[in-house]
């Protein structure tokens, strides 16, 4: 068979794994407390339309539906089972799902390689000799599963269905949840997200190949502690060049973040050098640790392309104003002088004292006259000389119940958005409760920070990558 017709099966397959119409749920219990029992909830609560048959060998009754006792008592051939179950039974669960042509198995249990036991090991064997050869895929072991908007599939409660177009990969369960409630509270829609665990079957590059080429994914997500085919991961990366950003947080880069992977998904380590060098010229996008990779999901979420790397810096506080222009050429940003004409501009709305028209802009007082600050928002986003924007939020000040200003400010920010052309980011300042403004500002398309080096960085990150395509 021609490799491109294999490629066809793979994307078929999994196609039908992440939008199945039936589906059957092994360990479930009657406390309703086990993993089995929390997905096949997750699952009901985002609103699949199939059968989901929960499954537990004594029977018991769930929510009112009576448990079968084995996937052979179900009345048909299921598209998608989870295997929420002791490692020990597993082998003999798969073998039972291959005779009943059941397409897709997460298998949710632990207690396999990643343990460094040659019984775990050895378990791990065995199922692959249970599987080989069938048309049977596995997700896993040791994973959660994924999460599928379209097909309305969830691995945890309280998930929902969206219509974004952010699509993710880890290689850790906790990685995987956390990512989808962050990229709640940033307005991130994402359309899929795979927790694939030891990857005995389905790996990553498996995953991202399924991505790169899937029309409902703008964004690519990855958590990595080791890539098991990492020529392919990086070639596939490569080829999506100018298509659609892909950005990856690869851990295990120490010895002591290597031993750790080990012992989690039984994964190696790596250089770190050798993986930025790679990752590089594969044209990742590099995050450092979760943060990062969330805040460069809402970048590529949010922001429209920039046309160059300068960017004004518009404030109130002149003295975060400085710091900022030291964070922005830090990271390879420009802080270019304003035109003439945008600097009279800004004059003719702003007091004659306590302000700069520089760049950075520092408002003073000014920017707590009402329609100040957004007006200077636009005047800046019209010089031609001018790629990005970034604003900083609060002043010393306090109006009613907005302390420092920070209400103000995000109200002014959101009207004056509404007409920006231009990429813009707002900071605020962390430890000051800024939680509400920020998911405000996100589900007004404006990407929030509470660090000045945390934005300067991703946002350099992001211009680097549309800049290089």
């Amino acid at each position: 068979m021609e490799p491109a017709a294999l490629e066809r099966i793979r994307r078929s397959e999994l196609e039908k794994i992440l939008h199945p119409s039936s589906i059957a749920v092994v360990g479930v219990s009657e406390n309703g407390k086990s993993p089995g029992s929390l997905i096949y909830r997750a699952i009901k609560g985002m609103g699949f339309e199939g059968p989901v048959y929960p499954v537990n060998r004594r029977g018991p009754t769930l929510n009112g539906v009576q448990c079968l006792r084995s996937i052979s008592e179900i009345p048909e051939t299921v598209d998608l089972a989870f295997l929420a179950v002791p490692a020990r039974v597993v082998p003999s669960l798969v073998r039972e799902c291959v005779v009943l042509g059941v397409k897709g198995c997460v298998i949710n249990s632990a207690g396999f390689s990643e343990t460094g036991e040659s019984e775990g090991s050895s378990l791990e064997e065995e199922i692959l000799r249970s599987f080989q050869g069938s048309s049977t895929r596995i997700i896993g072991p040791n994973c959660l599963g994924f999460y599928s908007s379209q097909g309305r599939v969830a691995f945890f409660d309280n998930m929902r269905p969206g219509g974004g177009g952010v699509s993710m990969i880890s290689q850790s369960g906790s990685v995987s949840v956390f990512s989808y409630y962050l990229g709640e509270e940033r307005s991130i829609d994402f359309s899929t997200i795979v927790s694939s665990g030891n990857e005995l079957d389905l790996n990553c590059s498996d995953w991202l190949e399924f991505f790169v080429e899937d029309p409902n994914t703008s964004v690519v997500l990855a958590y990595l502690e080791e890539l098991r085919e990492p020529q392919r991961f990086l070639s596939l990366a490569a080829g999506a060049r100018g298509l659609k950003p892909i950005v990856a947080c690869k851990s295990g880069l120490t010895e002591s973040g290597g031993r750790a992977a080990m012992s989690h998904t039984g994964s190696l380590g790596g250089s770190a050098n050798i993986w930025k060098g790679a990752a590089s010229q594969s044209n990742l996008v590099i995050a450092e640790d979760l943060d990062e990779l969330i805040d460069l999901a809402a970048l590529f979420t949010h922001l429209p392309a920039p046309a160059g790397r300068n960017t004004a810096v518009l404030s109130s506080p002149g003295g975060l104003a400085v710091i900022a222009a030291d964070q922005a050429e830090k990271h390879g940003l420009d802080i270019p002088l304003l035109s003439d004409t945008t600097s009279e501009r800004l004059d003719e709305i702003l007091p004659t004292h306590g302000i700069s028209t520089a760049n950075p802009v520092d408002l003073g007082f000014g920017a707590l006259m009402p329609g100040v600050y957004r007006k200077a928002l636009r005047i800046l986003d019209e010089d031609p000389s001018i790629d990005m924007i970034v604003a900083l939020g609060g002043a010393p000040s306090s109006q009613e119940d907005d302390t420092l200003m920070f209400g103000y400010f995000t109200r002014e920010i959101l009207e004056a958005k509404e007409s920006l052309r231009k990429p813009l980011i707002v900071i605020l300042l962390p430890g000051l409760s800024m939680g509400p403004y920020s998911v405000d500002l996100h589900r007004g398309g404006v990407p929030a920070f509470l660090a000045i080096g945390s934005a300067f960085k991703a946002l350099s990150r992001f211009a680097d990558w549309h800049l290089s395509n």
